[in-house]
């Protein structure tokens, strides 16, 4: 598929199979810019390359794996983020690593659908460049740890952040 907004290729087979679909696909996508698709513009281009392989249907079991080489956030660009994700029909399971030199960080994220929605979040930063991503001071950068956890149902939004020995370093 070739569009002003990226190329994305794709290989593999999808096969029905009463209410499911089984898939086996390889994608690779280049100058794909991500933000015009999802209307985010804070998300630029990017290269990468996806795999995803299980069922699509009433029977909802997936697994994605996948290498973003680079990508433009807040028009800055961030290279070797790595993801895998495991889908099914109460949750989605999604844990990031970013390689990047300025940007080092790892990301488990966890959604329950069963019961209230529930989202769980472990970030573990390293040497962050989160002044530079922001275009403050480009010296600023953040290391440490966050949780957090929100949780949604009909008549309530609960949550919390919590931090674990985070430092703020001005490397100036």
């Amino acid at each position: 598929v070739l569009t002003a907004w990226g190329d994305v290729e794709g290989t593999g087979l999808a096969a029905q199979q009463a209410k499911n679909f089984t898939i086996d696909m390889n994608l690779i996508g280049r100058k794909v810019n991500v933000g015009k698709w999802i209307d985010v513009t804070l998300v630029g281009p990017a290269d990468l390359s996806a795999g995803a392989k299980g069922v699509i249907g009433s029977e909802l079991s997936l697994e994605i794996d996948g290498l973003i080489s680079s990508m433009e956030l807040l028009n800055e660009p961030i290279h070797s983020i790595d993801f895998q994700s495991k889908v099914n029909n109460s949750s989605v399971k999604t844990i990031v690593s970013i390689e990047d030199p300025k940007y080092r960080s790892d990301i488990t994220s966890e959604i329950l659908f069963a019961g209230p929605l529930e989202i769980n979040t472990l970030v573990q930063l390293d040497s962050f460049s989160v002044g530079n991503l922001l275009r403050l001071d480009s010296t600023l950068s953040v290391s440490g740890g966050f949780r957090s956890n929100i949780r949604i149902d009909q008549s309530s939004l609960e949550g919390y952040v919590e931090g674990q020995d985070i430092i703020f370093q001005n490397l100036s």
